[in-house]
């Protein structure tokens, strides 16, 4: 006769062994996800497994991983931002783990691949990534706006609820929801970033000496979150990284230009710019990413200044003018820099990377001013008219000015 203990172990031992059978029928399903036209990574593409609930969601390297996947005939659904979404039939075997890499397109690279497919990838990125974030998030890619001559706060300023302060003509702060800019925090990966303007004596961030040839797309978060600094009341930038991870293949890119003003003749030289870049993958595991960028912009300014009479309270004018004053001004910017990033892959969910940058920014200001003062005192008029003693206001013309 079996007795209760027994009959509890074969009961426990017969649900081991079921438990040991389904394990045995189930695999995991990875791979990565990229562009065909471009072959380049795409971070947040959505791949389900077809006939279940079962989501995942791949990282910057395109890569994604679907576990306890049961054996035999299944499929995947993989979706992207501005790309046609495709279904892929395979057969998971007994292998603990079965490789499907997917290659998406649209029929919008048919058209004009050179032309398109940049700003296109880029958009979509950003639409992507914004879907996904938790929170109140803007993301804007640096392919959707090609070669920038500025620096990264020119791509800020084009998204909403962010301000940018200028000084000559160069975005310097960036002001996020109308709050001062002692009030945003800015990183690089992640990592917060030293200015060492203003002598060290505020917070803000300046952004005219940064060069934006080594960043793939910026992140501005608009509510705050415990996690981040105490400062960030007006919110957070993080700027990511160009790595070679983002492309499967070798890539080499450059651009060269020139700006000038042929019907100005205080243009002095002519201002150029180039830019080149260089990324490779050796054997899945090490990633290199070298940019650089070289750019030189001339930018004249006239302006004109008045001075007016100090009325006193209460008074309606009119108030006189004693001080004209003409200023031109030549503006010769120079700004090179770039960085390097190595990356290396232990394995699909563990990295490890090495990034520097290095930028230098000069400016060559030449003014040229011109000023016009008069006394301010009025002068008298004599029986014809005339006017008479040191006064440099002509009473006779008040009446004519306003303020």
């Amino acid at each position: 006769m079996t007795t209760t203990p027994q009959r509890i172990r074969v009961l426990f031992f017969l649900w081991s062994l079921l438990l040991t059978s389904a394990a045995w029928g189930q695999a995991t399903l990875s791979g990565t996800v990229t562009n065909a036209a471009t072959g380049r990574a795409l971070e947040g593409a959505r791949v389900a497994l077809k006939g279940t609930e079962r989501v995942a969601i791949t990282d910057r390297q395109g890569a994604y991983a679907l576990e306890n996947v049961a054996l035999g005939t299944a499929a995947i659904e993989v979706s992207y931002s501005g790309l046609d979404t495709v279904t892929v039939p395979t057969t998971v075997q007994s292998d603990p783990v079965n490789r499907l890499d997917v290659k998406m397109t649209s029929q919008i690279y048919a058209l004009s691949q050179f032309v398109v497919s940049g700003e296109r990838e880029g958009n979509a990125q950003a639409v992507t990534l914004q879907r996904l974030s938790s929170g109140v998030k803007n993301v804007v890619s640096t392919d959707a706006f090609g070669n920038l001559v500025g620096n990264p706060a020119d791509l800020l300023v084009r998204l909403p609820g962010v301000e940018g302060a200028t000084v000559d003509g160069t975005v310097r702060y960036v002001r996020i929801r109308g709050l001062n800019q002692n009030l945003t925090t800015i990183t690089m990966d992640g990592n917060r970033l030293a200015d060492a303007a203003s002598a060290g004596s505020t917070r803000e961030y300046q952004f005219q000496t940064v060069s934006a040839d080594t960043v793939e797309r910026i992140e501005v978060v608009k509510s705050p979150t415990p996690d981040m600094d105490g400062d960030s009341i007006g919110g957070a930038v993080n700027m990511v990284s160009k790595t070679g991870f983002d492309s499967k293949d070798r890539q080499l890119r450059g651009s060269f230009g020139l700006t000038g003003r042929p019907l100005d003749g205080r243009t002095s030289g002519q201002p150029y710019n180039y830019a080149v870049s260089y990324s490779e993958v050796f054997n899945g595991k090490l990633a290199v990413a070298l940019n650089f960028g070289d750019r030189k912009l001339f930018t004249p300014q006239d302006t004109f200044n008045q001075a007016y009479q100090n009325l006193p309270n209460g008074a309606t004018g009119p108030a006189y003018a004693y001080q004209a004053q003409l200023l031109d001004e030549r503006l010769l910017t120079s700004r090179w820099g770039g960085g390097m990033r190595l990356d290396y892959k232990v394995d699909d969910r563990n990295r490890f990377y090495f990034s520097t940058t290095v930028n230098r920014l000069t400016d060559h200001d030449t003014d040229r001013i011109a000023t016009f003062t008069t006394a301010q005192t009025v002068a008298t008029l004599d029986a014809n008219g005339n006017p008479t003693g040191t006064g440099g206001i002509l009473p006779s013309r008040l009446s004519d000015l306003e303020i």
